[in-house]
């Protein structure tokens, strides 16, 4: 499991090909590792965010 906070104000899902990854603003706990992965990699959206530091994993 991973731990992402979102700097977002609201909630937001993305699709990726082990089902749908919802993030909650602030901080997620327990994320499905798998999807995370799969989204990072294939989602477009996802990556933007992620370059403006809007989403980002939180230090173990």
């Amino acid at each position: 499991m991973v731990t992402v906070i979102s700097e977002l104000e609201q909630p937001i899902t993305f699709d990726s090909f082990f089902g749908p990854l919802t993030l909650q603003p602030g901080r997620n706990e327990n994320v499905d590792e798998r999807r995370w992965r799969n989204c990072k990699t294939h989602n477009a959206d996802l990556q933007a965010l992620l370059k403006k530091n809007l989403i980002r994993v939180a230090d173990a």
